[in-house]
C-alpha cells in the first residue's frame, strides 16, 4: 500500500506526471497500430505540456529570487 500511497501523492504534487504517464500510452498504441492520426496530436499534446512545465519551472525560479531577503 505504501507504493500507491506514494504514487497518489507524486500525482497529486506533479499532475503533468500523470499525464506524461498517459501520453506515453497512447504512444506506444499509436505505434503499435500505425495510428499516425493519434501520434501527431500525441506529439501536440506533448509539446504542449513541455512547454507548460518550462514555464512552470521558470516561475518557481523566479519566485525563489525574489523572496530571498536582501541585507
Amino acid at each position: 500500500m505504501k507504493l500507491i500511497e506514494r504514487t497518489d501523492e507524486s500525482v497529486r504534487e506533479h499532475p503533468a506526471l500523470a499525464v506524461g504517464l498517459f501520453l506515453l500510452l497512447f504512444t506506444w498504441y499509436g505505434v503499435q497500430t500505425r495510428n499516425w492520426l493519434l501520434l501527431t496530436a500525441v506529439g501536440l499534446l506533448g509539446s504542449l505540456l513541455a512547454a507548460q512545465l518550462l514555464l512552470e519551472f521558470a516561475d518557481r525560479e523566479g519566485d525563489d529570487s525574489t523572496s530571498k531577503k536582501k541585507p
